[in-house]
């Protein structure tokens, strides 16, 4: 048997990489195609008042939850207010959190391919569970990534600082707007 030379292993990654995506996807619409309602109070809520802004029986101001969350869901629930449709946000946020995977990848200087790092965080139980519900902290997870990037970025602070910034990073603060209880004096739903 011949070496793999370093192009054809960077090509077996990615194209395992658009295979398990395929493969998450086509679990994921076979999952949800058919739901109805949801499990629990959290997300009805957000889809609650994100349809019912969009069909002007709410104001976009009286949400009582401190979050953008219902926000997000709009553009997909004016298009098609359904259950699927809204879970479908989803989708998006997984490609958020795999991009961000990817850029954090690179900006630490892992040697393992990105793909199979990403693989391994799709690959959560728990982030497949969230996946297929409509809790914010899915959403909150890909926020979280995003921002691990650019705090860890090498390019915009000395090495002694970024280490700092990387370890409690910044993007809790910037995504406490997502997530109801992150906020100070969030009320409570229940």
């Amino acid at each position: 048997m011949g070496s793999v030379d370093g192009r054809g292993a960077k090509w077996a990654v990615w194209l395992g990489f658009g295979l398990l995506i395929a493969l998450f996807g086509v679990d994921f619409y076979l999952d949800v195609r058919e739901r109805d309602v949801f499990s629990w109070m959290d997300p009805y809520q957000y889809y609650d008042f994100a349809r019912a802004v969009l069909e002007g029986h709410e104001r976009f101001d009286r949400f009582e939850v401190p979050s953008i969350f219902p926000f997000l869901l709009m553009p997909v629930l004016a298009v098609q207010a359904s259950v699927p449709a809204a879970l479908g946000v989803q989708l998006g946020f997984t490609l958020l959190l795999l991009w961000s995977v990817d850029r954090l990848c690179r900006e630490l200087g892992v040697r393992t391919p990105s793909p199979l790092v990403a693989a391994l965080v799709l690959s959560s139980p728990l982030l497949i569970g969230l996946s297929r519900s409509l809790y914010v902290e899915y959403a909150l997870s890909a926020v979280v990534a995003l921002g691990r990037p650019w705090c860890c970025s090498r390019r915009r602070c000395s090495p002694s600082r970024w280490r700092w910034r990387s370890s409690w990073g910044c993007s809790p603060a910037r995504s406490a707007t997502t997530r109801a209880s992150a906020t100070r004096g969030s009320r409570s739903c229940a």
